[in-house]
């Protein structure tokens, strides 16, 4: 569809656009996997004001637009409560909506949540989801439609349907930047004997944003609700502050130590981003913050045999969709783009090529190498999805 089809504003003006083929014209149309996903943001029209006061002023242009109830997506996290924090700041009525777990696999993050709503007085709802029927049923329709794999983004398009009469908001599209692997790691071997193992690194971006097909906004147009799911980026100067942001800007310049020296999986530098840079941007604008260890429940759900298995049914046929159809963007483009002048831009997929850089993968590759049809089990990494999913 074109923008003047969109009756409601997603993002401010529907700056944020995404869709799939070439024609520059169609945007928000559904997924087809044989065309090149593409993305547009909109430039500042003025010079961002801090982190806050963008969150406010975004709430108070997206909540104006219709006469409906505010429904907010509140997990306990950061970003549900700066949702949260930002909608009672510019005095707009809302109710927000936790998700319960059957067997309580979340507790720890319902309990935050509870806390929070407490603590301003604030009536919530409980919506209870049965994991069996999750994981057999929605997950497969879903999975199947978008080509998503992430079972905690599943969920969040499982909560819309109990929300359709109002505004919903989810408190996603917040930055998030790690470092992504370029190329086939290289180990020191003589004769296909490794002599140094720790020689295996793979060259690295730099930090660098991701964006994915955005299934979850996906859902709310098809099914005629009205709100976000990409709040951080509702207007290009709530995108901007945090880009630009001193917190952001310190953790990029010291990128390299954190990356060597931190006691940490390489492929989990995103989580040092979502631990250090990130709580402290939200911490330094909203110093009322609750700072919580976050679960999600599926830390514990997917160590049960049976729920794994029952994952695996449903996204092994799409595993690499959405890393093969993504986006990705780094640090220094994105600041560029927004302190200078010029035309709006369009970004076309342009998947990266990584590889493993662990003693693991090159054995792994030396062994498939010598024997193409088969893997032994000691060569299968038990985290490999995780990785995909991590990163997705």
């Amino acid at each position: 569809m074109t923008l003047d089809e969109i009756g409601f504003q997603y993002s401010k003006d529907n700056h944020y656009r995404w869709g799939w083929g070439t024609d520059d014209a169609q945007w928000f149309n559904e997924p087809d996997y044989t065309q090149p996903f593409k993305m547009s943001f909109g430039r500042c029209s003025r010079p961002p004001l801090s982190f806050r006061e963008e969150c406010i002023l975004a709430s108070q242009h997206l909540c104006g637009q219709v006469d409906k109830h505010v429904y907010v997506g509140l997990s306990g996290g950061l970003d549900s409560q700066v949702v949260c924090l930002s909608l009672l700041e510019a005095r707009i009525p809302f109710t927000p909506c936790i998700i319960l777990m059957e067997g309580d696999y979340n507790i720890h993050d319902v309990i935050n949540a509870k806390e929070f709503c407490e603590k301003y007085n604030l009536t919530y709802k409980i919506f209870k989801i049965d994991m069996m029927e999750f994981y057999s049923k929605f997950c497969p329709s879903i999975v199947n439609k978008y080509k998503i794999t992430n079972a905690r983004t599943i969920m969040q398009l499982w909560l819309q349907q109990f929300v359709s009469d109002g505004l919903f908001i989810m408190g996603g599209g917040d930055l998030q930047l790690t470092r992504f692997k370029l190329g086939q790691s290289k180990f020191d071997h003589v004769d296909n004997l490794i002599t140094n193992k720790f020689s295996g690194d793979a060259p690295q971006t730099e930090c660098t944003w991701k964006s994915s097909p955005t299934p979850i906004l996906q859902h709310l147009i098809s099914n005629n609700i009205v709100g976000t799911t990409k709040y951080f980026m509702y207007s290009p100067e709530l995108f901007a502050s945090a880009v630009l942001s001193k917190e952001v800007a310190s953790f990029v310049e010291i990128q390299d130590v954190l990356f060597n020296q931190a006691l940490l999986p390489r492929h989990k530098f995103w989580m040092l981003f979502n631990n250090i840079a990130k709580p402290q941007l939200y911490k330094n604008n909203w110093p009322e913050i609750l700072l919580k260890t976050k679960y999600h429940g599926f830390e514990f759900i997917e160590k049960d045999r049976e729920y794994t298995q029952l994952k695996k049914q449903a996204i092994s046929k799409y595993a690499n969709s959405n890393y093969n159809k993504s986006i990705f963007l780094s640090y220094q483009e994105l600041r560029q783009y927004f302190t200078t002048d010029g035309e709006t831009k369009i970004w076309y997929s342009n998947p990266l090529t990584k590889e493993e850089s662990s003693l693991n993968a090159f054995l792994r590759n030396l062994y498939m190498q010598q024997n193409p049809n088969s893997i032994p089990n000691e060569f299968i990494q038990d985290d490999e999805e995780e990785q995909i999913e991590d990163l997705n």
